[in-house]
Parts: C-alpha cells; structure tokens; sequence
C-alpha cells in the first residue's frame, strides 16, 4: 500500500527473502550483495548526511575524498548493490523550504533538486551501464532533471485494482455488506492514503458508513495540487475534539516531532490517555510512528489539511517556540543540525505573526554564524523569505523601523551573493522607494543589481548616489569597492584600481583596517592588478588574513584567487605544454596545475553544498580554463554545465562570462562553428551602455581573430 510500503515488502520478500509471506524470493546467485536503504523521510535526514553514509559504506571508514561522486560513483559499479532512496520528493525545491510543510504545491519548478549534488550522482549513475549498483528512488514527484535520461525507468503506481482494494477493505473491516464494500473499494481504489483513510472509517463501528458514498464524486487528490477531499475530511470530522487538537498541533511542525516535543507542546499529564489517542490515530491511517527515532509524522497531504483546521495557529505557534526556546543555545553555531532548535523558533515566531522577535533572534543569533562566517546562503534565504510573505515586491512584514531597514539590507546581500539580481531589483525597485532612500547600502545593492542585469550607467550612477548618501569613512570603503568591482566587470581598469585604492584610504581614515577589511583591500587590489608577479606577491598577505579571521568565505575566495592566477599564468603560456609547470610554480601554496585542480574541486564540493551557484558556476569556468591544455572533454563538460548555470542566472555578465569560455574550449577541440555561434552571442548581450565599450570591443576583436582562423 503505497510506494514505500511496496518497496519495502519487495526488498525483504523477492530481494532478500527474508519474509516469503510478501514475495517469491529469487535466487541466492542473483541477489545484490549490498543493500542500502536511506529514508528522506526520516527528521535528520540529509543530503550531506546520505552521502557520509553511502561513503562509509562502500568506502569503509576512513578520510573523506576530495571527489565525493566519482569515488562513490566508482565504488559502486565495483559491486552488484542496490541503494533505496525513500520520500525522494523531500529534497526537490517543492518540500526544501522552511514553509513548505504549509505551503501549497503549485509549480512545475517544484520538481528541481534542492542539493546539485544529488543530481549529479543520480545522473552519473543513470549514465553508467553495466551491473553495478543500482538505485531505486520512491517519490511522489518526478524530478524534472530526470525525466527522459537513459538508464532511468519510471515507474508510475496508479493505486491498487478495484479487486485488490476490495480485498485490503474486507481484511480490515468485518461484517460489513460486500456490495457497500466493493463501492467504496471503486471509489478510493486509485489513492493509497484515500483508501486507507476508508478503512480507518469503516472499521469504527460508530462511524455513519454511507457518508463515504454521499453525494458526487469525492474530489480525490491531484499529483501536485492538494485538496481537501471528501475522505480526508470525513476521517477528520470523526476524530473527537482532543484528537483533532492532537493532529492540530502535529500538523504546526516544520517536519518530524519528537515523541518529547509532541508532549511538551501538547501539555500531557496521562501517558496512558496520550498514547491512546496515538493508537487509535495511527489506526486511522492519519499519524505515522517511528518507535526507531522516537519521532510521530504525518503525510504531507493530511499535515496540510489538519493545519488548515488548526484554528488558533498563533497559540500553536506560541507553545512550539516556547517548547525549544528552553533548549540551550551554543555560543557559536558551526553547523546547520546546531541551528535546528533556533530555526523552528524562527520558522514559529513567524507564523504566530512576531514577526519583530523572529527577526530579533534572526539578527542576534543566526545571520553573523550561518550568513556570513557559515555562508549558508540557500538557509538564510529561506529564513528571510518568511519576512516576506507577498514576495520580495511586497511589505515587509517587521514593524519594528529599525529591525525592518537591516532586514531589507541583509535580504538585498543575500540575494545579490547568490545572483537573483532581479528580485533585488523588485525589492529594491520603483514600488518601493522608501526602502533604499538614505540607505546607503541599500542603494549600493540597488545599484549593482541594475548593472548586472544589463542597466549599467544607471546601475553606477546608483552606486554613486549611494556613496554620495553616506560620511561614514568605513561604510564608504564598502561602497568604493563595490564600484571597483563592477569597473573590473567591464574592463574599465583605470576607473576600477582607482576606487580599490580609494577604498584602503577609507578604511585608513576609519581606523578599522582589521582582519576583515585587510582580506578586502588585498584581494579588491589583487583583481585590480594587470601584473600576475605583483598579485601573486600579495597573495600571502592574503592568506594570513584569511587564517586570522577563519571563515569559509574569506578561505572560498583565498582558494579561488590562487587558482585565478595560476590559470592567468599558464595562459600567458599560450598553452605549451613544455611551458606550463614552469609557469605555474610561482605562488605561494600552490605548485602545480595538479594542485590547482584539487584547490579548484574541493572548492567546487563546498559551493553545491551550500547551494552557492553563483560561486559553483565560476568554479566551473575556471575548472575548464585549467584543463583545456590536458583533458579537453572534462573543459567542454564544465564549461558546458558552466554555461547552464549561467542562464538560470540574472547576471548579464556571468552569461557573457560563460559563453566565451565555452567558444574557447570549443575552438580548441575543433568546434569552430559552435565557437564562433557562441562568442558572437556574447557580443549581443554586451549591454549598449558607451561605458560597456572596451569589453564589446575586446569580444569583438576575439571574433574577428577567430573568424580569420576558422578553416573553410
């Protein structure tokens, strides 16, 4: 009953056979010899956490590769094994988010992968043929990054026959009439959790057995739209008042309760009545157990319908929050399972509608840990999407003057960091003026958005705007580099090593020349550097500010500037391969191109951790500017992949960016005609601002070279 449940009964009745009550076992000789099954379903289930266990595994215990996949990937096909994915559905987009256990689903784009990692493995192991490991993944969606790839069979399970569902009913309930029980079989036949709910009704012998039939055709539940249907409303109808509070407050969590937390919030004084009232729900097919984990759950489609009938969400809310604020906060959090307890809080507050606690606790005890020292950008969004709850163009929900101008500043960073430069665009934009007057840092995100959406002399005359607003000598050191940036974007150097200079005079005259802000002279002056020697001289500057302060962030673009100027060397090379170590032993803690290339995909592992894809997409041009010169399909395949995410992306410039490493690569494996097509689409989306002049006419002269040397 179910796709779990089927998996399930396969695996120990024809795989394994351990129960043949369930299946015909096969033979010994034809079973695989490792079975592991990972449930998404599970409270502490996680992409990082799966793939720790299928490393320890198939690897054994041991130091964690540098390439995660392809060690696993490898290990794998070493053996005939089988791996279970269960609830996959729980880590697409549509069920990632904070809200979504009491968000509706509505969009295709639900059916993306949360983690690219995940989608990375899935899609390598569908390409690998041969009797390796397989896997089997249960969901209730079908990844859209999936569909239609060799090596992947899609199985949809309609529900049972009308013969088998007459069947499971008889089972379940005695005495009852076989034509009634063959009706109600036809109607709910279709819908595993429908036909279940039914079951639980009949067997009750106080329950008015005709109301399952009364009236039309019960509205049973659409794949992605849910609906409150006849069924799952008379099933919640027939609970007492207690139990439907029981379920109310179940349905208020973001995901698995704790057997602790269920009583806590629910204030029980009578484990014997508590437990009975979890006996018979279960028995109605509407509360999961899992005695494991100590944890009850609920089916996403009764969680949001019992939620919906939760009359007094802002109580619920009240007493969950209440429940984990007595829960020690750590000093320091240094890990996403660490922020759980100060998530929910967060998450509870919002939906209680304290808005300014939330995001006083946000301010206090989650944005310098996770935002910025942690770079969890995907979290923090996800979190900051709460404040908002008519999307980004809309009110703030904070009250609080002060609270809600830091707000929208941190939520313009964080969707700048992570390249959705139109949303900072609709947060920031006409509609909403009052956010960025006087604001100076509101006005620098403003700006930048604007310019790398193709805006450019108004997204720099912003920046200026901005600058102008404020007389804080530190605050106009972020503003100068700020402009440097987007001057270096568009090859305007002199304009960009002026401003990175005026930014270190800014912070000279602050007095705040510390750690942090040394890391952003030197690394603002490395990029502004034409001379490689001279910036690979700083680079340890560089990094000894990097270990003072031991951030990722700070480490990320530590990591991604060495390589930078290791591949900025061996181009110098003109690509001689006789040249290249030559040219690439100069930096320090960095000697070869071997080297660089781990630098570049350990980085790269972090950044799909994370969900930086900004950051992912500039590790994949660089991975494919260092090995052009030694292994041209692994350049075409990040270049390529670089390029997909480019186009996911706001930003004009990371398009550009992608596509001439692309037309590079593709020229050097003999792909003229792909090459030039894509070098001249980067020229078209050179915005036609006369600022963008030298990099339009530095594309155009690559053209007009590479249209000299195409063969005919």
């Amino acid at each position: 009953m179910g796709k779990s449940s089927l998996a399930w009964s396969w695996l120990h009745g024809d795989l394994r056979g351990t129960d043949v009550s369930i299946g015909s076992a096969i033979p010994t000789d034809e079973r695989p010899k490792g079975i592991l099954w990972y449930s998404f379903y599970e409270s502490k289930a996680s992409i990082s956490a799966f793939f720790h266990t299928a490393l320890h595994y198939f690897l054994g215990v041991g130091k964690e590769p540098t390439d995660v996949i392809s060690s696993l990937v490898t290990a794998m096909q070493q053996q005939r094994g089988l791996v279970v994915l269960d609830g996959l559905e729980r880590q697409l987009l549509g069920f990632s988010g904070l809200d979504q256990p009491h968000r509706r689903e509505e969009e295709d784009s639900i059916r993306y992968f949360s983690d690219p990692r995940l989608r990375e493995l899935l899609r390598t192991i569908a390409s690998v043929p041969g009797g390796g490991t397989k896997i089997l993944i249960t969901s209730r969606l079908m990844p859209i990054e999936l569909e239609g790839l060799n090596g992947v069979d899609e199985l949809q399970i309609p529900g049972l026959s009308e013969d088998e569902a007459t069947e499971f009913l008889e089972r379940e309930t005695q005495g009852l009439n076989k034509t009634f029980i063959a009706d109600v079989a036809r109607t709910y036949c279709s819908h595993p959790l429908a036909l279940r709910l039914a079951a639980g009704l009949l067997a009750d012998p106080g329950y008015d057995n005709a109301a399952l039939l009364a009236g039309s055709e019960p509205k049973i539940v659409d794949e992605l739209v849910q609906r409150e249907h006849h069924v799952l409303e008379q099933a919640y109808e027939a609970l007492s008042g207690p139990e439907q509070t029981f379920l109310g407050i179940i349905s208020a969590f973001r995901g698995a309760t704790s057997f602790d937390a269920a009583k806590a919030v629910l204030g029980t004084k009578s484990l014997d009545y508590f437990w009975a009232q979890v006996d018979r729900l279960v028995d109605r097919g509407l509360l999961w157990v899992n005695k494991h984990q100590q944890e009850f759950d609920l089916h996403p489609i009764v969680r949001l319908y019992c939620y919906s009938r939760l009359i007094d969400k802002t109580a619920v809310a009240d007493r969950i929050s209440g429940v984990f604020e007595s829960i020690p906060r750590p000093q320091t959090i240094r890990t996403r399972e660490q922020a759980e307890p100060l998530l929910e809080i967060t998450y509870q507050y919002a939906r209680a509608g304290r808005y300014d606690d939330a995001c006083r606790l946000f301010d206090d005890a989650i944005w310098m840990d996770l935002g910025v020292k942690l770079d969890e950008n995907r979290l923090i969004l996800d979190l900051i999407a709460l404040f908002f709850p008519e999307g980004w163009a809309g009110e703030c929900a904070v009250l609080d003057q002060d609270l809600g101008e830091g707000l929208v500043q941190k939520t313009a960073q964080v969707l700048a960091s992570t390249g959705r430069y139109s949303d900072v665009v609709a947060l920031l934009g006409k509609g909403s003026p009052s956010r960025r007057e006087g604001n100076a840092q509101v006005g620098q995100f403003f700006g930048r958005a604007l310019f790398e959406t193709g805006l450019c002399a108004a997204g720099i005359d912003e920046m200026y705007r901005a600058l102008n607003l404020t007389e804080d000598e530190h605050r106009k050191g972020h503003m100068h580099d700020a402009i440097a940036l987007v001057f270096s974007t568009i090859h305007c150097t002199t304009q960009a090593r002026y401003h990175a200079r005026e930014m270190k005079g800014c912070y000279k005259r602050s007095r705040r020349l510390d750690a942090r802000h040394r890391f952003e002279v030197i690394f603002r002056k490395i990029n502004v550097l034409s001379s490689s020697r001279k910036a690979e001289r700083l680079v340890q500057t560089l990094e000894d500010a990097a270990k003072e302060l031991g951030w990722d962030a700070t480490t990320k673009l530590l990591v991604q500037t060495k390589a930078e100027l290791l591949i900025r060397r061996l181009e110098a090379a003109k690509g001689k391969h006789s040249r290249v170590k030559q040219f690439m032993t100069g930096v320090d803690g960095v000697a070869d191109v071997d080297e660089a290339d781990r630098l570049i995909s350990e980085l790269l592992g972090e950044a799909r951790n994370t969900g930086d894809t900004p950051l992912e997409g500039l590790l994949l041009r660089l991975s494919a500017r260092l090995t052009v010169y030694s292994d041209l399909e692994r350049a075409a395949a990040a270049a390529n992949e670089s390029l997909r995410i480019a186009r996911r992306l706001d930003s004009v410039f990371t398009k550009i960016s992608a596509l001439r490493v692309l037309s590079d690569v593709e020229v050097k494996i003999g792909e003229f005609r792909h090459g030039l097509a894509h070098l001249r689409e980067a020229r078209a989306l050179v915005p036609k601002d006369a600022i963008c002049e030298p990099l339009r006419s530095e594309i155009a002269t690559e053209l007009h070279n590479l249209e000299r040397a195409a063969p005919l």
